[in-house]
């Protein structure tokens, strides 16, 4: 969660610097930017009108959006996997404080050796749905899908 908070602190703190000297060097009027070091010509003062100012920030945003879209993406999957795993790890904290809620179980498994299905209803408040499991699998695989398309992409 630390380290995720970091990525979204860093990419929207990244963002907002890029927007702030783009827009800078919109009203830059100076020679400083040339390379040659000689003076450049210049008929008149170039202004930018906010409307323009804001057609520009909308193309460096439309740049930018796969960068955000991913980062947005891994921060709600790790917020996910994150309650999951605490959810998951309180469960087995609790099994392992009372074993008691587990021996009914236990007993099943012993009275059924050849079939475990008989057992499985007893075994759903001891650990995480399988449909969690699932989509935590499915939210792996598309975070990754993703973020190795954008690689091959830059």
């Amino acid at each position: 969660m630390v380290f995720a908070g970091l990525t979204v602190i860093i990419q929207f703190s990244t963002f907002g610097y890029c927007i702030k000297v783009y827009l800078a060097s919109l009203s830059d009027s100076s020679t400083t930017t040339n390379s040659s070091g000689l003076p450049s010509y210049s008929n008149s003062m170039v202004t930018v009108t906010p409307r323009q100012a804001y057609r520009r920030v909308r193309r460096v945003i439309q740049l930018q959006w796969r960068g955000i879209a991913i980062v947005i993406l891994i921060i709600t999957d790790v917020i996910f996997f994150s309650v999951v795993f605490v959810l998951m790890d309180n469960n087995q904290i609790a099994v392992a404080n009372s074993p008691q809620k587990s021996t009914e179980w236990l007993f099943c498994l012993v009275l059924h050796p050849n079939d475990k299905n008989e057992c499985l209803y007893l075994a759903d408040e001891l650990v995480i749905s399988q449909a969690t499991v699932a989509a935590v699998l499915i939210l792996l695989s598309v975070g990754f899908c993703l973020s190795f398309s954008i690689h091959l992409r830059e």
